[in-house]
């Protein structure tokens, strides 16, 4: 007699998945790999897109567009499935009094971008930060950065309430952003203290800050803050739902900060 045949065989190779760091896929599907070292309180975690070839193993890093990353990542430094945070202080009364808003998701980000440095307002410093990597620097076309800020109480109610201005240095290298005061990097529209803090396109920004409910109440057209809370001050050349029409005329854009009070 004859031996049935079982028809469920394949010709080649047999497809395959890719798994590695608990992250699975199909051929032809991309994934998210997180940074190994951890994101701070509120802030968003660095991560890389791979693509399951069909050799079984993901590919190289690439950016939110899909295109490959120059230099290459390297994978090692990626390798967390999840975007770990480190856990948020329980919140407690500040110097000014009252107690500080809770712990804000960050993520998604409405522009990812690179936080630049740390800037101390409400003191009684007037004045631009020339000569410094926070006065001068440069963004991408369609690329966002940010500064973090960080509040305190001022004995003078005066010294609570500043601005802070941001334009081009050079304006043969300028082109429209748009820019916000919040509670996360890179945000334009979820974590903002409130509407008067985001502003439309343009080629040059002041926004004036009244940190504590004296100071605003001096100043209730400024964004009000709150001590002893982290903020950031954002900029997006990114053409993106949050932030329509930014643009960068050139690949790279000059741009100045400074805090006057």
């Amino acid at each position: 007699g004859s031996l049935p045949l079982e028809r469920n065989f394949f010709v080649g190779s047999c497809p395959r998945e890719c798994d590695e760091h608990g992250v699975t896929a199909r051929v032809g599907e991309f994934r998210d790999f997180y940074a190994t070292s951890t994101a701070a309180c509120g802030e968003s975690c660095e991560k890389i897109t791979r693509e399951c070839l069909p050799t079984g193993r993901y590919g190289p890093g690439l950016d939110t567009s899909q295109n490959p990353i120059t230099p290459v990542p390297n994978p090692s430094d990626y390798t967390n499935p999840t975007c770990t945070q480190s856990a948020c202080p329980t919140p407690t009364a500040t110097p000014g009094g009252g107690t500080p808003p809770p712990p804000v998701d960050c993520n998604p980000q409405d522009v990812p971008g690179t936080v630049r440095r740390d800037l101390s307002i409400a003191t009684p410093f007037v004045g631009m930060f020339y000569g410094g990597a926070l006065s001068h620097f440069l963004v991408g076309d369609g690329q966002g950065a940010s500064i973090r800020l960080n509040t305190h109480i001022e004995t003078s109610v005066l010294n609570n309430i500043g601005r802070i201005e941001t334009g081009h240095e050079n304006t043969s290298i300028g082109g429209d952003f748009y820019t916000s005061i919040s509670r996360c990097p890179g945000d334009f529209s979820r974590h903002l203290p409130a509407a008067r803090c985001f502003a439309p396109p343009g080629i040059a920004f002041t926004r004036a800050y009244a940190i504590g409910s004296a100071a605003q109440a001096l100043r209730p057209d400024a964004c009000p803050l709150e001590p002893g809370v982290t903020y950031y001050w954002n900029i997006s050349f990114a053409d993106t739902p949050a932030t329509p029409g930014a643009f960068c005329e050139t690949a790279q854009c000059d741009m100045t900060v400074g805090n006057h009070n």
